[in-house]
């Protein structure tokens, strides 16, 4: 530490008063202070650069008690400029930061085509939501002017572009529905790039660039099918990323082409947590088929609607079980009857004295079968109907009417 007010270090008589005479002093940057409202950072400061189709690491800083009121640039692999935090007082700890260069097509997800860069800030501490932080984030000229050629971008000058925020990790592209942020301001830096300014973060992660915000559909993570002891079909899904989700419908096939609606489910309709649904299709048993396809409808609010895969129950082990109806009957009823295989019966009509009227043997084959049993010469009372066999034992009360 020069201490002489002759030469061109600080000395006694100069306004820095060195610690230790003779000594080496270490200054290190913490910030600066930005009364313009806008950056200060010198033009002549290029945008980072780094390597395409890849996260790029950039400057890890720390804000403190020492800098939380001061502009912190973040730099890239270069030193060249990146990104810049006023933390607004919030504390934030050691904040690592990345950015991913893609090279190729212009990115698209759903419709919404995005600029080849996207910025990863990950702080220690979050902000307080009562005090949210203004971020800078750079990007190229030449990343905008491909974003800008690309007739489906919406985008023709700087002043189209947003931020849009989610959650993703520093990642090739955008996987969750974003948050759209209106930039403060967005002007040129330079003659080679864009800086982009937004005043009212809460929180930090990913951020991309368009000219409008990604909604996603929901993300379906399961859909299942199980068959249950009273042979009904519980049909179970999980969901996230739920954003503007209206409804759900199940439908069921008999033969995987032709589906009918069986049944619907509100939606929670906007979540970004995991979710679970449920609905139980009674009426599984009594189809004209051992195996059932089952899909699940997404229905937006705007009426648009996706597909699930195709999930299928096989109704092999259900046991032989039969019902009769209607129930009560005038002049003529059905008994159906679920088999899991082809086996032979007997069926009996009896009155409640024990009389039997009817006495047939019948083949059933595997899945429904349907017995018409014409009431139109008995009288008025209460019958039953006495079925048995190799997987069956059982007596059903009917009603005469």
């Amino acid at each position: 530490m020069d201490n002489s007010s002759t030469t061109s270090g600080p000395g006694s008589a100069n306004p820095v008063v060195p610690n230790c005479l003779g000594c080496v002093q270490k200054y290190t940057f913490l910030g600066y202070y930005d009364n313009a409202g806008k950056s200060t950072i010198p033009t002549s400061i290029d945008i980072t650069d780094g390597t395409v189709n890849s996260c790029n690491s950039g400057t890890t800083v720390t804000i403190d008690n020492s800098n939380s009121g001061l502009w912190v640039p973040i730099t890239g692999p270069d030193g060249n400029i990146m990104a810049e935090i006023y933390a607004n007082t919030n504390l934030l700890g050691t904040v690592t930061s990345s950015f991913y260069k893609n090279s190729g097509a212009i990115r698209n997800k759903n419709g919404t085509h995005y600029l080849d860069r996207n910025i990863t800030i990950t702080p220690q501490n979050p902000p307080s939501p009562s005090l949210p932080v203004k971020i800078r984030l750079y990007i190229s000229k030449a990343e905008f002017d491909a974003l800008d050629a690309d007739g489906l971008s919406g985008v023709s000058a700087i002043t189209d572009l947003k931020i849009l925020k989610n959650n993703d990790a520093c990642i090739n592209g955008i996987s969750a529905a974003t948050t759209l942020i209106i930039p403060n301001y967005k002007e040129a830096h330079g003659s080679n790039g864009y800086v982009l300014q937004a005043d009212s973060i809460t929180g930090f992660s990913s951020f991309y660039f368009a000219s409008s915000n990604l909604v996603l559909p929901v993300r379906l993570l399961t859909f299942t099918g199980s068959l249950q002891n009273d042979n009904s079909v519980l049909l179970t899904w999980k969901t996230e990323n739920e954003i503007n989700t209206s409804h759900f419908i199940v439908e069921r096939s008999i033969d995987g082409s032709n589906f009918n609606n069986i049944g619907r489910v509100a939606a929670n309709g906007n979540s970004n947590i995991m979710l679970d649904y449920a609905l139980t299709d009674n009426d599984a048993v009594n189809q004209q088929s051992l195996v059932l396809y089952y899909r699940l409808r997404m229905v937006d609010i705007d009426g648009k609607f996706t597909y699930s895969s195709i999930i299928t129950i096989k109704l092999s082990d259900i046991t032989t079980s039969a019902s009769v109806f209607p129930n009560p009957a005038k002049n003529e009823t059905t008994i159906s009857i679920t088999s899991a295989t082809g086996t032979k019966i007997q069926w009996q009509l009896i009155d409640n004295t024990g009389r039997i009227f009817i006495n047939k043997n019948v083949i059933l084959r595997d899945g429904v079968n349907n017995i018409t049993v014409d009431l139109s010469k008995y009288s008025t009372g209460t019958y039953f109907i006495k079925l048995s066999g190799e997987n069956i034992n059982e007596i059903l009360k009917l009603q005469k009417q």
